[in-house]
């Protein structure tokens, strides 16, 4: 007896809570985290990654290699890349597919770590041709980690693959900062961060960003020449007293009917023989 498909009007609805998950996985292909900008003439291009490596599935967000692949092919025949990342990490095969693919885009990258480039976010800074560390910005490298469910012989086998993947990630930071195997396993083993002035002296980042004070647009141009005018020395405390002085003598020194030398109180006479006149 042959299978016969049903027809097409008998064909049940899908339930909706089935649609509903339908539409979460759809969801799921964009991040609200990832923006990519190509500017107008010879500006660089901007690629901002500000979410997990990786799709989440608990959260629906996530930064895949297939996006960061359709925002490249958005700002494609850009001179100029600037990436600025903040992101806890994720995913390392995501993350070693994002390094090439940002190596194979023909332009010079520029890396900006903005907040934090943990993990497989720190793999993906590696991709710059430099890299700028804002001053409060931190970094943070470990091994590769990885969890099997099995026999035994499941388990040792995931330790081999994790230290093949951790051999991966270890070549991608020596190849970019110049540093020898040793060292980098050894920041590696500490996952301890990396503050911006550690970066630098450890050759992680090339630079750490500085800002220059931003001028207020309503305020008026200084003047281009110089102010030669004389400006007038302060006086010292003796200098106004003996002023102070002096006006006073001359005060009464011009009083009217007054040759005593004292000043003149409008209200009396200045002397009795004034009073009897």
């Amino acid at each position: 007896m042959s299978h016969l498909a049903p027809h097409a009007s008998r064909q049940r609805e899908k339930p909706r809570a089935y649609a509903m998950f339908e539409s979460f996985l759809s969801a799921k292909k964009t991040s609200r985290g990832l923006y990519a900008q190509k500017a107008a003439d010879s500006a660089p291009a901007e690629l901002r990654i500000y979410d997990t490596i990786g799709e989440d599935f608990w959260t629906g967000g996530g930064i895949t290699a297939e996006m960061i692949a359709q925002h490249l092919d958005s700002v494609s025949g850009a001179k100029a890349l600037n990436i600025f990342i903040n992101s806890p990490g994720g995913n390392v095969w995501e993350g070693k597919t994002i390094v090439a693919q940002l190596q194979r885009f023909q332009a010079f990258k520029t890396v900006y770590v903005d907040g934090i480039a943990a993990s497989a976010a720190s793999l993906i800074a590696m991709a710059g041709d430099k890299i700028i560390t804002e001053a409060a910005g931190t970094w943070f490298l470990h091994r590769v980690m990885g969890g099997a469910w099995g026999y035994a012989e499941d388990l040792r086998k995931m330790a081999d693959d994790i230290d093949v993947e951790t051999k991966a990630v270890l070549s991608i930071y020596v190849s970019r900062t110049g540093k020898s195997e040793a060292e980098i396993l050894k920041l590696m083993d500490a996952e301890t961060y990396i503050g911006a002035e550690d970066a630098l002296r450890l050759g992680i980042t090339d630079e750490i960003a500085k800002r220059e004070p931003q001028i207020d647009p309503e305020t008026p141009d200084e003047p281009t020449e110089p102010d030669n005018r004389v400006k007038p020395r302060a006086r010292t405390v003796e200098e106004m007293l003996a002023t102070a002085r002096a006006d006073f003598a001359a005060l009464t020194r011009a009083s009217p009917g007054n040759h005593t030398g004292q000043p003149v109180n409008p209200q009396k006479p200045a002397n009795r023989q004034e009073q009897h006149k």
